[in-house]
């Protein structure tokens, strides 16, 4: 059994916007990570947009996500395989690094649009 612990996390902030490019806020944002680690629950985080639409996380493990932000969604439901699955082409793919700060502009999902 091996256990690494590492200090050296990074961070994203960006902003959740409509295909008008509006702010949107108060809305949950999720951070999924690549496929192959989804079975990591500690890899995923969610926050909410603030009311200009901006967002921060910060203490996340190195690697490759995705983020997501749905204008109606089930707590939780990003976890569910299925559930990404159908929406995993619309995530904004995000790269994670040690000691710094990735920024990104993710577009709403219209659940009732595909």
């Amino acid at each position: 059994l091996e256990v690494v612990i590492g200090t050296d996390v990074g961070a994203i902030s960006g902003a959740v916007l409509t295909d008008a490019r509006e702010a949107v806020p108060n809305t949950i944002v999720a951070l999924v990570p690549e496929p192959a680690l989804r079975l990591r629950m500690d890899l995923y985080r969610t926050t909410a947009s603030d009311a200009s639409g901006r967002f921060n996380m910060r203490g996340l493990a190195p690697g490759d996500y995705k983020l997501f932000a749905w204008d109606d969604i089930v707590t939780g439901a990003w976890l569910d395989p299925e559930f990404i699955q159908q929406w995993e082409a619309r995530g904004t793919p995000v790269r994670v690094r040690e000691n710094s700060t990735a920024n990104s502009q993710v577009a709403i999902i219209k659940v009732g649009a595909r």
